[in-house]
Protein backbone atom coordinates (compact mmCIF):
# COMPACT_ATOMS: atom_id res chain seq x y z
CA UNK A 1 0.00 0.00 0.00
CA UNK A 2 1.59 3.29 -1.07
CA UNK A 3 1.53 6.55 0.83
CA UNK A 4 -1.20 8.02 -1.38
CA UNK A 5 -3.53 5.12 -0.57
CA UNK A 6 -2.71 5.46 3.14
CA UNK A 7 -3.71 9.12 3.11
CA UNK A 8 -6.94 8.38 1.22
CA UNK A 9 -7.92 5.70 3.74
CA UNK A 10 -7.08 8.04 6.63
CA UNK A 11 -9.35 10.65 5.05
CA UNK A 12 -12.19 8.12 4.87
CA UNK A 13 -11.67 7.08 8.50
CA UNK A 14 -11.68 10.76 9.53
CA UNK A 15 -14.91 11.50 7.68
CA UNK A 16 -16.55 8.34 9.03
CA UNK A 17 -15.63 9.16 12.63
CA UNK A 18 -16.77 12.77 12.41
CA UNK A 19 -20.09 12.07 10.69
CA UNK A 20 -20.81 8.78 12.44
CA UNK A 21 -21.45 7.17 9.07
CA UNK A 22 -19.99 4.03 7.56
CA UNK A 23 -18.23 4.94 4.32
CA UNK A 24 -16.78 2.22 2.04
CA UNK A 25 -13.16 1.84 3.13
CA UNK A 26 -12.03 1.16 -0.43
CA UNK A 27 -13.29 3.90 -2.73
CA UNK A 28 -13.69 2.96 -6.38
CA UNK A 29 -11.15 4.36 -8.79
CA UNK A 30 -13.19 6.21 -11.39
CA UNK A 31 -13.43 4.71 -14.88
CA UNK A 32 -13.82 7.96 -16.82
CA UNK A 33 -10.14 8.94 -16.53
CA UNK A 34 -9.63 8.82 -20.28
CA UNK A 35 -12.02 11.77 -20.66
CA UNK A 36 -9.68 13.93 -18.57
CA UNK A 37 -6.68 15.82 -19.94
CA UNK A 38 -3.29 14.17 -19.44
CA UNK A 39 -2.20 16.97 -17.08
CA UNK A 40 -5.02 16.03 -14.67
CA UNK A 41 -4.36 12.29 -14.90
CA UNK A 42 -0.66 12.90 -14.33
CA UNK A 43 -1.19 15.11 -11.26
CA UNK A 44 -4.08 13.43 -9.42
CA UNK A 45 -5.64 10.11 -8.43
CA UNK A 46 -9.44 10.16 -8.48
CA UNK A 47 -11.81 7.90 -6.53
CA UNK A 48 -15.59 7.72 -6.27
CA UNK A 49 -17.53 7.14 -3.03
CA UNK A 50 -20.61 8.39 -1.15
CA UNK A 51 -20.81 10.66 1.90
CA UNK A 52 -24.20 11.30 3.53
CA UNK A 53 -25.82 9.64 0.50
CA UNK A 54 -24.21 12.19 -1.84
CA UNK A 55 -21.91 11.09 -4.64
CA UNK A 56 -18.36 12.32 -4.08
CA UNK A 57 -15.22 12.23 -6.22
CA UNK A 58 -12.14 12.25 -3.99
CA UNK A 59 -9.17 13.87 -5.71
CA UNK A 60 -5.69 13.31 -4.34
CA UNK A 61 -2.59 14.96 -5.72
CA UNK A 62 0.36 12.76 -6.53
CA UNK A 63 3.89 13.73 -5.61
CA UNK A 64 3.75 16.98 -7.55
CA UNK A 65 3.57 20.29 -5.73
CA UNK A 66 0.22 21.85 -6.59
CA UNK A 67 -0.65 25.51 -5.92
CA UNK A 68 -4.15 26.64 -4.87
CA UNK A 69 -4.49 28.35 -8.26
CA UNK A 70 -3.81 25.09 -10.08
CA UNK A 71 -6.15 23.20 -7.75
CA UNK A 72 -8.99 25.60 -8.60
CA UNK A 73 -8.29 25.24 -12.32
CA UNK A 74 -8.11 21.45 -11.98
CA UNK A 75 -11.42 21.37 -10.13
CA UNK A 76 -13.11 23.25 -12.98
CA UNK A 77 -11.57 20.91 -15.55
CA UNK A 78 -12.68 17.79 -13.67
CA UNK A 79 -16.23 19.09 -13.28
CA UNK A 80 -16.42 20.07 -16.93
CA UNK A 81 -15.06 16.79 -18.33
CA UNK A 82 -16.83 14.35 -16.03
CA UNK A 83 -20.16 16.23 -16.26
CA UNK A 84 -21.30 14.58 -13.02
CA UNK A 85 -23.40 15.80 -10.11
CA UNK A 86 -20.83 14.41 -7.68
CA UNK A 87 -19.02 16.76 -5.31
CA UNK A 88 -15.35 17.26 -6.15
CA UNK A 89 -13.39 16.93 -2.87
CA UNK A 90 -9.60 17.22 -2.67
CA UNK A 91 -7.65 15.15 -0.13
CA UNK A 92 -4.41 16.55 1.28
CA UNK A 93 -1.92 15.11 3.73
CA UNK A 94 -0.92 18.59 4.87
CA UNK A 95 -1.74 22.10 3.76
CA UNK A 96 -0.45 25.49 4.87
CA UNK A 97 -2.98 27.74 6.68
CA UNK A 98 -2.75 30.49 4.05
CA UNK A 99 -3.32 27.94 1.26
CA UNK A 100 -6.27 26.46 3.14
CA UNK A 101 -7.83 29.91 3.52
CA UNK A 102 -7.43 30.56 -0.21
CA UNK A 103 -9.16 27.29 -1.04
CA UNK A 104 -12.06 28.14 1.28
CA UNK A 105 -12.45 31.58 -0.30
CA UNK A 106 -12.43 30.00 -3.75
CA UNK A 107 -15.05 27.40 -2.82
CA UNK A 108 -12.79 24.33 -3.13
CA UNK A 109 -13.98 21.45 -0.93
CA UNK A 110 -11.29 19.42 0.81
CA UNK A 111 -10.34 16.97 3.56
CA UNK A 112 -7.09 17.04 5.54
CA UNK A 113 -7.26 13.89 7.73
CA UNK A 114 -7.62 14.71 11.44
CA UNK A 115 -7.19 18.43 10.75
CA UNK A 116 -9.99 19.92 8.66
CA UNK A 117 -12.99 18.75 6.63
CA UNK A 118 -14.54 21.50 4.50
CA UNK A 119 -17.75 20.21 2.86
CA UNK A 120 -20.32 23.05 2.98
CA UNK A 121 -22.80 21.43 0.51
CA UNK A 122 -23.18 18.67 3.12
CA UNK A 123 -23.55 21.25 5.87
CA UNK A 124 -20.26 20.58 7.64
CA UNK A 125 -17.01 22.39 8.37
CA UNK A 126 -15.03 20.42 10.99
CA UNK A 127 -11.67 21.45 12.34
CA UNK A 128 -9.36 20.06 15.02
CA UNK A 129 -6.36 21.64 16.70
CA UNK A 130 -4.30 18.47 16.48
CA UNK A 131 -4.01 15.72 13.89
CA UNK A 132 -6.00 13.39 16.13
CA UNK A 133 -9.00 14.39 18.15
CA UNK A 134 -11.82 16.76 17.20
CA UNK A 135 -11.49 19.69 19.56
CA UNK A 136 -12.78 22.53 17.43
CA UNK A 137 -16.03 21.97 15.57
CA UNK A 138 -18.07 24.29 13.40
CA UNK A 139 -21.19 23.18 11.56
CA UNK A 140 -23.39 24.95 9.06
CA UNK A 141 -26.93 24.18 10.15
CA UNK A 142 -28.37 27.58 9.27
CA UNK A 143 -27.00 30.97 8.37
CA UNK A 144 -27.23 33.63 11.05
CA UNK A 145 -29.98 36.24 10.74
CA UNK A 146 -27.64 38.92 9.27
CA UNK A 147 -26.15 36.46 6.77
CA UNK A 148 -29.60 35.31 5.67
CA UNK A 149 -30.92 38.85 5.29
CA UNK A 150 -27.85 39.90 3.25
CA UNK A 151 -28.32 36.90 0.95
CA UNK A 152 -32.04 37.60 0.48
CA UNK A 153 -31.29 41.28 -0.12
CA UNK A 154 -28.87 40.30 -2.89
CA UNK A 155 -31.46 37.97 -4.45
CA UNK A 156 -34.40 40.37 -4.38
CA UNK A 157 -33.39 43.98 -3.90
CA UNK A 158 -30.00 44.80 -5.36
CA UNK A 159 -27.02 42.79 -6.50
CA UNK A 160 -24.19 42.95 -3.98
CA UNK A 161 -21.68 41.17 -6.23
CA UNK A 162 -18.59 43.22 -6.83
CA UNK A 163 -19.25 45.56 -3.91
CA UNK A 164 -16.73 46.48 -1.25
CA UNK A 165 -17.53 45.07 2.17
CA UNK A 166 -17.99 48.59 3.57
CA UNK A 167 -20.56 49.25 0.82
CA UNK A 168 -22.46 46.11 1.80
CA UNK A 169 -22.46 47.35 5.41
CA UNK A 170 -23.78 50.78 4.40
CA UNK A 171 -26.56 49.35 2.23
CA UNK A 172 -27.76 46.73 4.71
CA UNK A 173 -27.32 48.98 7.79
CA UNK A 174 -25.19 46.37 9.56
CA UNK A 175 -21.95 47.18 11.39
CA UNK A 176 -18.77 46.39 9.47
CA UNK A 177 -17.80 43.77 12.05
CA UNK A 178 -21.16 42.04 11.52
CA UNK A 179 -20.73 42.13 7.74
CA UNK A 180 -17.22 40.66 8.01
CA UNK A 181 -18.59 37.77 10.06
CA UNK A 182 -21.55 37.44 7.67
CA UNK A 183 -19.29 37.17 4.63
CA UNK A 184 -17.26 34.44 6.34
CA UNK A 185 -20.50 32.51 6.89
CA UNK A 186 -21.47 32.85 3.23
CA UNK A 187 -17.99 31.73 2.19
CA UNK A 188 -18.11 28.79 4.60
CA UNK A 189 -21.46 27.71 3.18
CA UNK A 190 -19.95 27.70 -0.31
CA UNK A 191 -22.24 30.52 -1.49
CA UNK A 192 -19.78 33.39 -1.88
CA UNK A 193 -16.16 34.40 -2.07
CA UNK A 194 -14.13 37.58 -1.81
CA UNK A 195 -11.85 39.00 -4.47
CA UNK A 196 -9.00 41.26 -3.43
CA UNK A 197 -8.41 44.24 -5.69
CA UNK A 198 -5.51 46.29 -4.37
CA UNK A 199 -6.12 46.66 -0.66
CA UNK A 200 -9.90 46.24 -0.92
CA UNK A 201 -12.01 43.10 -0.79
CA UNK A 202 -15.03 42.70 -3.04
CA UNK A 203 -17.92 40.31 -2.40
CA UNK A 204 -18.73 37.80 -5.13
CA UNK A 205 -21.55 35.25 -5.12
CA UNK A 206 -20.78 31.92 -6.78
CA UNK A 207 -24.23 31.58 -8.36
CA UNK A 208 -27.05 33.95 -9.20
CA UNK A 209 -30.82 34.03 -9.14
CA UNK A 210 -32.72 30.78 -8.80
CA UNK A 211 -29.48 28.75 -8.81
CA UNK A 212 -28.18 30.67 -5.78
CA UNK A 213 -31.54 30.29 -4.02
CA UNK A 214 -31.50 26.51 -4.50
CA UNK A 215 -27.89 26.27 -3.28
CA UNK A 216 -28.70 28.40 -0.21
CA UNK A 217 -31.98 26.77 0.82
CA UNK A 218 -30.38 24.09 3.07
CA UNK A 219 -28.83 26.91 5.13
CA UNK A 220 -31.94 29.10 5.38
CA UNK A 221 -34.60 29.08 8.10
CA UNK A 222 -37.80 30.85 9.07
CA UNK A 223 -37.15 34.45 10.12
CA UNK A 224 -39.91 34.27 12.74
CA UNK A 225 -38.46 34.36 16.26
CA UNK A 226 -41.69 34.65 18.24
CA UNK A 227 -45.39 35.31 17.66
CA UNK A 228 -47.39 37.85 19.68
CA UNK A 229 -51.02 38.90 19.93
CA UNK A 230 -50.86 42.70 20.08
CA UNK A 231 -53.15 45.66 19.90
CA UNK A 232 -51.53 48.78 18.50
CA UNK A 233 -52.85 52.01 19.97
CA UNK A 234 -52.27 53.92 16.74
CA UNK A 235 -54.21 53.26 13.55
CA UNK A 236 -51.21 51.81 11.76
CA UNK A 237 -47.75 51.31 13.14
CA UNK A 238 -45.29 52.37 10.41
CA UNK A 239 -42.98 49.48 11.27
CA UNK A 240 -45.57 46.75 10.64
CA UNK A 241 -45.54 44.75 7.40
CA UNK A 242 -48.14 42.24 6.27
CA UNK A 243 -46.82 38.71 6.81
CA UNK A 244 -47.99 35.10 7.05
CA UNK A 245 -51.35 34.32 5.46
CA UNK A 246 -52.13 38.02 5.07
CA UNK A 247 -49.08 38.54 2.87
CA UNK A 248 -49.54 35.24 1.04
CA UNK A 249 -53.11 36.23 0.17
CA UNK A 250 -51.90 39.55 -1.27
CA UNK A 251 -49.23 37.84 -3.41
CA UNK A 252 -51.16 34.74 -4.57
CA UNK A 253 -54.71 33.57 -5.21
CA UNK A 254 -55.19 32.04 -1.74
CA UNK A 255 -57.62 33.59 0.72
CA UNK A 256 -56.35 34.83 4.06
CA UNK A 257 -59.42 33.49 5.80
CA UNK A 258 -59.86 36.78 7.63
CA UNK A 259 -56.63 36.31 9.58
CA UNK A 260 -54.52 39.43 10.19
CA UNK A 261 -50.79 38.71 10.44
CA UNK A 262 -47.97 41.26 10.49
CA UNK A 263 -44.19 41.21 10.98
CA UNK A 264 -41.89 43.57 12.82
CA UNK A 265 -38.20 43.65 13.66
CA UNK A 266 -37.07 42.98 17.22
CA UNK A 267 -35.77 46.50 17.82
CA UNK A 268 -38.94 48.13 16.44
CA UNK A 269 -41.07 45.85 18.60
CA UNK A 270 -39.09 46.77 21.71
CA UNK A 271 -39.64 50.46 20.93
CA UNK A 272 -43.38 49.95 20.41
CA UNK A 273 -43.78 48.07 23.69
CA UNK A 274 -41.56 50.39 25.74
CA UNK A 275 -43.36 53.50 24.49
CA UNK A 276 -46.78 51.92 25.04
CA UNK A 277 -47.61 52.06 21.35
CA UNK A 278 -48.70 48.43 21.59
CA UNK A 279 -50.13 46.23 24.33
CA UNK A 280 -50.62 42.49 24.60
CA UNK A 281 -54.12 41.38 23.73
CA UNK A 282 -56.28 38.30 23.26
CA UNK A 283 -56.47 36.86 19.76
CA UNK A 284 -59.72 37.69 17.95
CA UNK A 285 -60.41 40.56 20.33
CA UNK A 286 -61.21 43.83 18.59
CA UNK A 287 -58.13 45.51 17.17
CA UNK A 288 -55.78 42.64 18.07
CA UNK A 289 -53.49 41.31 15.37
CA UNK A 290 -51.01 38.45 15.19
CA UNK A 291 -47.51 39.93 15.10
CA UNK A 292 -44.44 37.96 14.11
CA UNK A 293 -41.23 39.11 15.74
CA UNK A 294 -38.50 38.55 13.15
CA UNK A 295 -34.82 37.82 13.72
CA UNK A 296 -33.93 40.73 11.45
CA UNK A 297 -35.71 43.85 10.27
CA UNK A 298 -38.18 42.81 7.54
CA UNK A 299 -38.28 46.38 6.24
CA UNK A 300 -34.74 45.94 4.86
CA UNK A 301 -36.07 43.58 2.19
CA UNK A 302 -39.51 45.07 1.56
CA UNK A 303 -40.50 47.51 -1.16
CA UNK A 304 -44.16 47.79 -0.11
CA UNK A 305 -46.41 46.97 2.86
CA UNK A 306 -45.76 43.22 2.73
CA UNK A 307 -42.72 41.16 3.69
CA UNK A 308 -40.49 39.96 0.86
CA UNK A 309 -41.48 36.82 -1.04
CA UNK A 310 -38.50 34.61 -0.16
CA UNK A 311 -38.69 35.26 3.58
CA UNK A 312 -42.46 34.70 3.37
CA UNK A 313 -41.77 31.34 1.73
CA UNK A 314 -39.32 30.40 4.49
CA UNK A 315 -41.82 31.38 7.20
CA UNK A 316 -44.52 29.07 5.77
CA UNK A 317 -42.61 26.27 4.03
CA UNK A 318 -43.17 23.78 6.88
CA UNK A 319 -46.93 24.39 7.12
CA UNK A 320 -48.69 21.07 6.38
CA UNK A 321 -51.79 22.76 4.86
CA UNK A 322 -51.94 21.67 1.21
CA UNK A 323 -53.58 24.96 0.18
CA UNK A 324 -50.63 26.88 1.58
CA UNK A 325 -48.14 24.65 -0.20
CA UNK A 326 -49.95 25.21 -3.51
CA UNK A 327 -49.90 28.97 -2.88
CA UNK A 328 -46.17 28.83 -2.09
CA UNK A 329 -45.59 27.09 -5.42
CA UNK A 330 -47.48 29.92 -7.09
CA UNK A 331 -45.42 32.46 -5.16
CA UNK A 332 -42.15 30.93 -6.36
CA UNK A 333 -43.34 30.64 -9.95
CA UNK A 334 -43.98 34.38 -9.93
CA UNK A 335 -40.48 35.20 -8.64
CA UNK A 336 -38.53 37.43 -11.00
CA UNK A 337 -34.90 36.47 -10.57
Amino acid sequence: MNIQTDIMLEAIRYVSEVLGETIPSKPTKISELKSLPYAIRDSFDLFRTKILRRGVILVQKKDHEITPKKILASKSTIERNLAAEDLIVFVFDRIQPHERQRLIQQGVYFVVPWVHMFLPPLGVDFRSRSRRGLKEVTTFGSLSAPAQSVLLYHLQCQSLSGMLLRQVAEITKYARFTISRTIQELIGAGLASTEKVGVNKHLEFKKQGADLWQAAKPFLSSPVKKTWNLKFLEDRDPFLLEAGMTALASKTSISSGGESVHAIGTRDLQVALSQSKAVKGVLWAEGVTTVQQWNYNPRLLSSDRTVDSLALFLSLQDDPDERIQIALDELMRDMKW
